[in-house]
């Protein structure tokens, strides 16, 4: 349990959801082996998008890896997808303002103090934080804590801060969508003819052939692989492929998700209105997949009270912003203090090389004693063979 407002020591609580993984291969001594606390990506998802929960069909393990060497300790964060007092995502009433203000990384950093007390009761080994991706504003916040009980180290993966100037970041990322699409028609010449006959298919079925935009996470991960589901739904019988279209209309507008990713990602924009900036920024061919059309698909598709909050929030992200400020740099001092490491994938399209570059530059005269890798993998590169031996070379430092 943990107060719902973060800046009261005590007053109404929520439940905090943890799961402890012990290391596979350890035994019964795994109470003295390294502990990794994973704090997961977002922000509005769930431990879940690692490790499927008991009793789900695993289909999505991530951390069979490091788990094969590491306990593993996971919370979902408060007001995510998981189980830790969790909001109605869809809630057209919900109000913005509370969400920032006792659903942000500064709280989800007060409720890892928690989580880590608690792992030091079930393990004797070392602790070590690994904040992903969104979990690194987290990480970041958490070393802030000044009654924070200390870890063995502190690893920030795929680090994502939010950026200072969001259109430049951001246009870094659609160029780089830009030229996946362009090789892609280069690999497969017939790629563009597939891509209409599908939205035809869509459109026939009664879907919005801008549905097709959902396949920008294959394009941007590996051209075969988007190559082979575009043929694979091409072949798909219609009572299957309906199901399919139905499940990505479902489940992939949050709109807690929504308002949390303004300060955390988008900082003075949302993700409607940076879009519209980026499409006029850098055009696409109208055969070409865009992540931005996937995300006006979703909107479009939304009924008319939920429309109508999206629309009031778009035209507040400014003021938004500002409840719930975050600038990673200003734990400067803290990471010189403590042993602090830094690990990004080579290809990863999120913390792409431009960023990347710009983090390390503010990054590299504050934190001299710091470990650096970037290391052959995309955004995901904790849970690959490269993202097992930097732990390794960590714990053994």
């Amino acid at each position: 349990s943990t107060p719902i407002d973060c800046n009261q020591a005590s007053g109404k609580e929520l439940k905090i959801f943890y799961r402890f993984l012990p290391a596979t291969t350890t035994g019964s001594h795994f109470r003295t082996a390294p502990t990794l606390l994973i704090i997961h990506g977002g922000p509005g998802l769930s431990s879940a998008v690692y490790r499927p929960y008991s009793g789900e069909t695993p289909s999505n393990d991530k951390l069979e890896k490091l788990n094969s060497k590491f306990n593993i300790m996971l919370f979902d964060q408060r007001g995510g997808a998981g189980y830790s007092s969790p909001i109605d995502p869809m809630d057209p009433k919900l109000d913005p303002e509370l969400v920032l203000r006792h659903f942000s990384a500064r709280c989800h950093a007060f409720d890892l103090e928690k989580v880590v007390r608690r792992t030091r009761m079930i393990v004797a080994g070392p602790i070590y934080l690994v904040g992903q991706s969104y979990g690194a504003q987290v990480l970041a916040q958490y070393m802030q804590v000044s009654l924070a009980p200390s870890a063995n180290g502190y690893l920030f993966s795929s680090p994502y801060f939010p950026p200072d100037n969001p259109t430049e970041t951001f246009a870094a990322r659609r160029w780089h969508m830009l030229q996946r699409n362009r090789m892609v028609a280069k690999l497969f010449p017939g790629i563009r003819t597939d891509l209409s006959k599908l939205r035809q298919k869509f459109e026939v079925m009664g879907f919005s052939p801008d549905l097709i935009h959902h396949l920008w996470l294959e394009l941007e991960n590996d051209p075969q692989v988007f190559a082979d589901k575009v043929r694979q739904l091409m072949q798909m019988p219609e009572p299957a492929l309906s199901g399919y279209l139905r499940r990505i209309q479902r489940n992939s507008f949050d709109l807690v998700s929504y308002i949390q990713s303004i300060p955390a990602v988008t900082p003075g924009y949302t993700d409607q209105t940076l879009h519209r900036d980026l499409r006029l920024k850098i055009p696409f061919e109208n055969w070409m997949i865009d992540e931005t059309k996937f995300t006006d698909t979703l909107m479009h598709s939304l009924d008319s009270k939920l429309k109508e909050k999206v629309e009031d929030i778009d035209s507040r992200a400014q003021q938004l912003t500002a409840i719930a400020p975050f600038s990673g740099f200003q734990f400067a001092d803290e990471w010189q203090k403590k042993k602090t490491f830094f690990l990004f994938g080579n290809a990863d399209s999120f913390c792409h090389a431009m960023y990347r570059d710009l983090f390390l530059k503010r990054l590299k005269p504050m934190t001299p004693k710091s470990v650096l890798s970037i290391a052959q993998g995309r955004h995901d590169v904790l849970f690959s063979t490269s993202g097992l031996n930097f732990i390794e070379r960590m714990i053994a430092m």
